[in-house]
């Protein structure tokens, strides 16, 4: 069986499948964490993308750079329940989570030639595992990537709503990043760097990435045929699952 999740950034999409899979024994395929393994190997390719306004100079278009992509393996892990990815056998799992990657992969994703060997690796892992159970999420798994899903599910939330929970996402890597950094947390949160954090910045960015997932030419994020759409504004994440179980059964 396969379950699809789509839906705009930070509708709750990889929370809820990843508690899906926990509570049903599937294995959860996450799409955003193989564009974020992506957007870690271009940055070490270029560090300064951003600082340096380079967006018209895109080596993500290069020969080079698409060779380092085809490299990357999404390998499941018994021992986790999730599949897990890795470059030149180095797990880029811990590297993904960082503000700048998941900016980049929003960038990346619009570019047909990494879409299709991210969705390759995807199908790769359920072909290699035909008889287990899978939770796939991400902008396009329900009407690219896995069409044939058993259950498609686009989940959703209001602007407003997406952006609190933004705001707090970063604001939980960044405690995490100074804890892994043995640095002292402030008891204060107005300590952290508040770059980041400033909800006008989180409504603009993921304004931003909507228009840049809706415009696409390439898979745009749409409603997937036979979805069931869910609006997440005012459920908990449990209350989803819930919905999503009840469909199942």
């Amino acid at each position: 069986m396969i379950i699809t999740i789509d839906g705009p950034s930070a509708s709750g999409k990889s929370s809820v499948a990843q508690k899906l899979a926990q509570q049903l024994n599937f294995i959860h395929i996450n799409s955003g964490f193989l564009y974020r393994a992506a957007a870690v190997i271009f940055l070490k390719q270029a560090p300064n993308y951003f600082q340096n306004n380079s967006k018209n100079n895109n080596p993500a278009n290069q020969p080079e750079f698409l060779q380092l992509l085809s490299q990357l393996k999404y390998i499941y892990n018994p021992a986790t329940n999730r599949a897990q990815v890795y470059h030149l056998d180095q797990d880029l799992t811990p590297e993904l989570k960082i503000a700048q990657v998941s900016q980049m992969a929003s960038v990346l994703s619009a570019n047909s030639e990494i879409r299709e060997i991210i969705n390759k690796l995807q199908r790769d892992l359920v072909i290699a595992q035909p008889e287990s159970n899978y939770i796939a999420d991400g902008r396009d798994c329900g009407s690219v990537v896995f069409p044939q899903a058993n259950l498609k599910i686009f989940l959703t939330a209001s602007i407003q709503v997406r952006a609190e929970r933004f705001c707090r996402d970063l604001l939980r890597q960044q405690q995490a990043k100074q804890k892994a950094q043995q640095a002292p947390l402030q008891s204060d949160s107005s300590q952290l760097d508040k770059s980041q954090l400033a909800p006008i910045d989180c409504l603009a960015e993921l304004t931003e990435r909507d228009q840049r997932d809706l415009t696409r030419t390439v898979a745009p994020l749409i409603v997937p045929a036979g979805a069931v759409i869910i609006d997440s504004s005012a459920l908990t994440l449990e209350q989803v699952v819930q919905k999503i179980k009840q469909l199942i059964a």
